[in-house]
């Protein structure tokens, strides 16, 4: 009983891991770059996140400084800037041409500290 105690355990430990990894493997290094970036800023409130999308056929990275009057950059997997978007004046601001075509994914990150 024991060892199966044991067994268990090591799969359960093994598994959570995978799960990490795969969560490291959804974006590219460039945009894990861009969240380093962030994590060496001043904590923001609310939370700073990234963002998944495709937007005009490509994946691409909202990454929400949560700051109304900033405008948040939009990057392909290659961290090249697509456009960006929000600001205090919303819409005319952006440069993110049908914005509201775009379909969310997934939040990828949202700052832990």
């Amino acid at each position: 009983m024991r060892n199966l105690s044991i067994i268990f355990f090591i799969t359960l430990i093994s598994c959570s891991n995978n799960q990490d990894q795969s969560k490291k493997n959804n974006y590219s290094d460039c945009i894990n770059a861009k969240i380093q970036e962030i994590l060496q800023s001043p904590i923001q409130n609310p939370k700073a996140t990234v963002k998944k999308y495709t937007y005009l056929g490509q994946t691409v990275y909202l990454i929400n400084s949560n700051f109304a009057d900033a405008l948040d950059p939009v990057y392909n997997d290659k961290c090249e800037l697509v456009c960006s978007q929000g600001g205090i004046n919303g819409n005319s601001n952006n440069s993110c041409v049908n914005w509201e075509s775009a379909v969310y994914i997934e939040t990828i990150w949202t700052d832990p500290r």
